[in-house]
């Protein structure tokens, strides 16, 4: 099971800004990342590159894709 939730670092303890679904004193793995999460518009960017991407790969593949080609098509 994987949960994403914000946390705050306080005096050598993570303490969870929101409630975890975990039996009490549950050992758990974590990764931590003090970058702020990412917005609405930035991950809207980031798949228009992984489409871009995916797009360019299919291309190198040899498939045929008319210029008109777009997002709306696969929709």
């Amino acid at each position: 099971m994987v949960q994403h939730t914000e946390a705050i670092y306080e005096n050598g303890v993570l303490r969870p800004l929101a409630r975890l679904d975990l039996p009490e004193r549950a050992l758990v793995h974590i990764s931590v990342s003090d970058e702020p999460p990412p917005t609405q518009e930035s991950k809207r960017e980031l798949s228009l590159a992984e489409f871009d991407l995916l797009v360019d790969d299919l291309a190198s593949d040899g498939v045929s894709i008319p210029g008109t080609f777009s997002r709306a098509d696969i929709q």
